[in-house]
């Protein structure tokens, strides 16, 4: 099985709280929309530029 963890899971694991992200690649087979979807609520999704 697999753990799913937000974007706002993940920024904080890599310290990337206070960090403006160039691009996020998501690898997901299909399910990106599902995910974004997910994480407009985020304020991390704010800080990534593409």
């Amino acid at each position: 099985t697999w753990k799913m963890r937000t974007l706002d899971d993940i920024m904080e694991f890599l310290g990337h709280q206070n960090r403006t992200l160039d691009i996020l690649k998501l690898d997901i087979e299909g399910d990106e929309w599902k995910v974004l979807q997910n994480s407009i609520s985020s304020i991390h999704l704010f800080c990534i530029r593409n």
